[in-house]
């Protein structure tokens, strides 16, 4: 009677072992819906698109092979969320130690101009100073460069985001509630020159307009109080450049971040590249540079569109928090407290 349960319990496993692999094998060949499947995506890009972004889809892109053998340098170690760049160096602010710096450009010691001013994500300079919104946000400062003074306040007790500089005036973005203000420092005086919805995430200015960036929308005005145009309608905008004839933004097409680009008065936007990770990207030269939304890829776009090419490929660039060029190299900030460095890269 033994011999008998024992078998018919071995029985009894492998009815059920064999029930079990052909509910899997069953599973496995059960056809897929494959034009539901397709209906619900076209219905939800659709969905999506109508309340987003004018942008073109994106064409697609071929990425030239990785380029080997390119090491990036270190100038400094510093935590730091943004970088400005004159003829000679590099400025940026250490969240670490709440200072304010200058590296030249080809390596060196690093300069302390300001202590007790930390970088918050915004510092731009000109031919004379170095203008920052100092952490959390709450204060805009102003160093000369040349006189060896101490910061002056340009504003305090708002929420700022940005700061530009143009022809020696400082312009700086400030949230109000749910949208936004434009002010101009020229000298002491200080003037709101627009208000706008939502709230403004970057500011750039040339020799006649300032350009301020929302998540949807793109305003300019001119330099004096005048009408405020908006330029561009879209999703997600961040990161903004300019150059002469163009603005170039981040920006969101049916769920993949592209850079973008339109004309400074307003027009047609163009995709110049698709995944695109949403972080800082750089204008200069013929060239849009820009990070690869899951590889550690800086790559370059030309500015009239075409291939992009990789600059290069390294683990330092998981985590890049701001990004300047000039011809020759790019320089980026990266990683935090004891992984956060300021890199340089040769562009060739």
């Amino acid at each position: 009677m033994a011999n008998v349960g024992v078998r018919l319990g071995r029985v009894a496993l492998a009815a059920s072992l064999l029930a079990a692999v052909g509910s899997a094998c069953s599973s496995a060949q059960r056809p897929r819906d494959v034009v539901g499947d397709r209906r619900r995506r076209e219905q939800d890009a659709g969905a999506y698109a109508d309340a987003a972004s004018n942008v073109p889809e994106p064409p697609p892109v071929t990425v030239q092979p990785v380029v080997t053998g390119k090491r990036p340098r270190v100038l400094a170690r510093a935590t730091s969320r943004a970088l400005a760049i004159d003829a000679a160096n590099i400025y940026f602010g250490n969240s670490d130690d709440d200072g304010v710096y200058a590296v030249p450009k080809q390596g060196g010691e690093p300069t302390r101009l300001a202590r007790r001013a930390p970088v918050a994500g915004a510092i731009a300079v000109d031919a004379t100073s170095i203008s920052w919104i100092a952490s959390p946000g709450d204060a805009v400062l102003r160093l000369g460069l040349h006189d060896g003074g101490q910061p002056v306040t340009l504003r305090d007790r708002g929420i700022f985001s940005d700061v530009a500089t143009a022809d020696g005036e400082v312009f700086i973005t400030e949230a109000l509630g749910a949208g936004g203000a434009l002010l101009r420092v020229t000298g002491p005086t200080a003037a709101r020159l627009a208000s706008f919805d939502g709230a403004p995430r970057a500011v750039m200015a040339d020799s006649t307009h300032a350009y301020v960036i929302t998540p949807t929308k793109i305003f300019r005005t001119t330099h004096a109080k005048g009408n405020l145009e908006t330029i561009a309608t879209g999703n997600a905008f961040g990161y903004p450049q300019i150059d002469d004839a163009f603005v170039y933004v981040v920006a969101d097409v049916s769920g993949t971040r592209v850079v973008a680009r339109l004309p400074k008065a307003g027009g047609p936007m163009t995709t110049l590249a698709r995944d695109v990770r949403d972080a800082p990207i750089e204008v200069e030269g013929a060239d849009v540079l820009f990070l690869d939304a899951t590889r550690t890829q800086l790559l370059a776009v030309p500015k009239v569109g075409g291939e992009p090419r990789v600059v290069i490929d390294d683990e330092a660039f998981a985590g890049v928090t701001a990004i300047v060029a000039d011809p020759t190299t790019v320089f980026v900030a990266t990683g935090a407290r004891e992984s956060g460095v300021v890199l340089a890269v040769d562009r060739r």
